[in-house]
């Protein structure tokens, strides 16, 4: 089954008629959302001139990593003190490029936890600096 994209609906208004109001951005440009784009206007131009599709539909978890990593948006990210070398039962760790790289991959590990295979990418992937454990 094909998705009615921006060709589609271009298509409906130039040959039908069609109006099309989308609803407005109600993201802060750090969280999902089921209407596209995001209330901070700058941080919105720069996401979806990375992916079209955060302007015309959701604002999915894509997008909102094009956010905080490719924009510059403010996003909370996980207390500093949240490792990126430990496995945690909440999304994302404390140094912001190690989460980028690994979110990137896996995208579980910034919706709903930073388990052991995010560890291992963080390290292996990503370039954590992580501490052995001595004996």
């Amino acid at each position: 089954m094909q998705s009615y994209d921006e060709l589609c609906i271009t298509q409906a208004q130039a040959e039908c008629g069609l109006v099309c109001e989308m609803p407005p951005p109600d993201s802060d440009c750090c969280s999902v959302s089921e209407n596209p784009g995001c209330t901070d206007a700058e941080i919105q131009t720069c996401v979806c001139e990375l992916d079209p599709m955060c302007c015309l539909g959701p604002y999915d978890q894509n997008c909102v990593n094009l956010a905080s990593s490719a924009c510059d948006a403010p996003c909370d990210d996980p207390p500093a003190n949240a490792s990126c070398c430990e496995p945690s039962d909440s999304p994302g760790c404390g140094d912001s490029e190690v989460q980028a790289c690994v979110c990137a991959a896996d995208a579980f590990c910034c919706e709903e936890e930073f388990d052991p295979l995010c560890v291992e990418a963080a390290i292996s992937d990503c370039g954590a600096e992580c501490e052995e454990e001595s004996p």
